[in-house]
């Protein structure tokens, strides 16, 4: 599927790109984003289900075990996915949700997540490091990755800056 330039409509809120789809939020924010469509993989565009089989297979070999899936229950634009390791759970932000958005970029949102999962937390001198060499390595190999990352950027209101890009191998102080 051929990228698309077309943005989508969104409160003046940004989209963060995938360095920073993992702040740890505060704990309002952490319960609006748990609180899910009943842990339903499928949406009214996509089914995660179907995304989760499709980038399993390419990318982890079909190996990697099927965590829960759900869509969260409200529109979130600083927040566009996450993963709960202890409840093996990857919750991606209802904002994505919509045939506007091109199907590669939710695939690189739940891929950005599932790899949470296969590369889980190191902790180094204290500190909980997600963003791992290691994890940007493995992020770099999605096929549009540059393409995800552009679409983010241009569809994002304001436009995103460009320190906002991943590549510090840290855990940025953002916990995921």
């Amino acid at each position: 599927m051929a990228p698309s330039q077309e943005g989508f409509e969104s409160p003046s809120d940004l989209i963060l790109l995938p360095s920073a789809l993992c702040l740890l939020p505060s704990s309002i924010e952490l319960d609006l984003i748990a609180d899910v469509m009943a842990e339903n993989p499928q949406g009214k565009s996509y089914n995660l289900d179907e995304l989760f089989d499709k980038v399993n297979y390419e990318y982890f070999s079909a190996s990697l075990a099927k965590p829960r899936l759900a869509w969260s229950r409200i529109n979130t634009y600083r927040k566009l996915g996450h993963y709960e390791s202890a409840r093996d759970r990857v919750v991606i932000s209802l904002t994505l949700d919509d045939t506007k958005i091109p199907e590669f970029v939710v695939e690189f949102i739940l891929y950005h997540e599932l790899l949470h999962k296969y590369h889980g937390t190191h902790w180094v001198q204290g500190r909980r490091m997600v963003h791992t060499k290691e994890f940007r390595a493995s992020e770099r190999q999605f096929k549009f990755y540059n393409e995800a990352l552009e679409w983010l950027k241009k569809s994002s209101k304001p436009p995103i800056p460009f320190t906002a890009y991943p590549g510090k191998e840290s855990g940025e102080r953002n916990g995921r």
